[in-house]
């Protein structure tokens, strides 16, 4: 059934689909160089916005992860095509890595200048940028077998329209074990790029951890990707976590220390903000482990506390750091950053309103099915509050206005969430539950939904 879908695709681009002049001569292009070169093999090479961007800071995002082409693998599928009678040529966005490749592939001898290319050599440099996907799209489809990471829109585009099955992702060919080993013995032979060097070794690491090899050869591969590409605070995200896992407290806060001395922005931007939650799992263990005497792990916990909007968790790490002994102004420096967040972030204000947390509880009725929450909540939310008014006049805060808050209209966002006006119209329900407000809330509720829906629909 597979090969039937594929057949009509390529029947209804080859046939129902009609080109301007432009775009046909490279259709016709496309099939002259096939007819020339005949029968070979493309190598999608993906990653070059995933290497060199800084979605590098993402790393171990699923989905980057899944497009990811390690170059070293890509050798070992050439070095495996020696002796068979085919042409490959190389495709991918990183042109410098790419011309290294085939260079080594041709000094080395592994095949003759006639059988390997890049796709650069064929394509005409005046294409605009759309013409040039056009043309390697279509050059792709006529290979007779497509090696790729195991998701790519772009490969799997190829195959669809050459009407047959001919995608082959390299996970497929080799297995886990064969993947660390390849990395391990082809890393420093294409001469690559630094990024490039580290990001294929922050693979090898994703791989040591599938075949569980001790954390310790785990962090060395770590410290090698750090090494090259050192603006990356994710692989410092990662190295932490190794170290949490053997209970290293005491090196955690002290790497801690070096790291907000130096790279307070990146790295706690990397980490929260600029995460995109690829991070999240590995907030708990700061704010589980930072009962002990640490300060630089309570300081990251109490940011955490303050990115997830938690007044009040925030408000108890504070009163903990202010309450350690400290006596140098990187301590004092950080224990007015988080008195400063406390004040002027907007964002945290809105969150820690009783309309935002209120909803956040109803719309996990749906989700955790935890009706526990709810019934527990308002009495959970009036002592907290209680106790930040009480910390808050501790501290000698003084709360400025929320039009003064550094982010206020970032922040004003919030107030058209779904859980926001859901807790805004319950609370008013309540207000007026004489009235019979009680009654029409579900229907508001009902229509708030249908309406958030059919915006986000547009």
């Amino acid at each position: 059934k597979k090969e039937e879908f594929l057949c009509i695709v390529r029947d209804i681009y080859n046939n129902k689909f009609i080109f301007s002049s432009d775009y046909q001569q490279i259709f016709d292009n496309v099939n002259v160089i096939n007819e020339k070169i005949n029968n070979f093999i493309a190598l999608h090479i993906r990653g070059g916005d995933i290497v060199y961007s800084s979605l590098r800071k993402h790393a171990g995002r699923k989905v980057l992860e899944e497009r990811f082409f390690p170059y070293e693998i890509a050798l070992e599928i050439i070095k495996r095509h020696t002796n068979a009678n085919v042409k490959i040529i190389i495709f991918g966005q990183d042109v410098k890595s790419n011309m290294k490749l085939l260079n080594y592939i041709i000094e080395n001898k592994i095949l003759p200048k006639n059988k390997i290319f890049t796709v650069d050599e064929f394509i005409n440099q005046t294409f605009s940028s759309l013409q040039r996907v056009f043309f390697e799209i279509n050059l792709m489809s006529k290979a007779y077998a497509i090696y790729s990471p195991k998701v790519s829109a772009f490969s799997r585009a190829a195959m669809m329209i050459s009407g047959k099955d001919i995608l082959i992702a390299y996970e497929d060919i080799f297995n886990v074990q064969e993947r660390f080993d390849i990395i391990q013995r082809n890393l420093f032979s294409l001469g690559l790029n630094d990024l490039q060097i580290a990001r294929s070794l922050f693979y090898q690491y994703t791989l040591s951890l599938k075949l569980k090899m001790p954390l310790n050869i785990c962090l060395e591969i770590l410290k090698k990707a750090l090494y090259f590409d050192r603006d990356n605070d994710a692989y410092r995200i990662y190295i932490i976590d190794n170290l949490f896992q053997t209970y290293q407290h005491e090196l955690i806060n002290r790497y801690l220390k070096i790291i907000l001395n130096n790279r307070y922005d990146c790295f706690l931007k990397t980490l929260c903000d600029n995460s995109l939650n690829v991070f999240c799992d590995y907030y708990k263990k700061y704010l589980n482990q930072s009962k002990n005497n640490f300060f630089y792990i309570k300081f990251v916990a109490a940011y955490i506390s303050i990115y997830k909007g938690d007044v009040y968790c925030a408000l108890q790490y504070l009163d903990e750091l202010i309450s350690m002994k400290h006596n140098n102004t990187l301590l004092l420096k950080l224990i007015d950053k988080i008195k400063y967040n406390l004040c002027y972030n907007g964002e945290l204000r809105l969150k820690g309103t009783l309309q935002y947390k209120l909803g956040q509880v109803f719309l996990n009725i749906f989700t955790k099915s935890n009706i526990i929450d709810v019934l527990f909540f308002l009495s959970r939310y009036k002592k907290e509050k209680k106790k930040i008014e009480l910390f808050i006049q501790n501290f000698n805060i003084n709360i400025p206005s929320f039009e003064q808050c550094y982010d206020y209209s970032n922040a004003k966002r919030i107030e058209h969430y779904l859980s926001y006006n859901i807790g805004k119209i319950m609370i008013q329900a309540h207000q007026s539950w004489y009235k019979g407000a009680y009654f029409i809330l579900p229907y508001k509720i009902y229509m708030l939904y249908k309406n958030f829906k059919y915006k986000k629909g547009k």
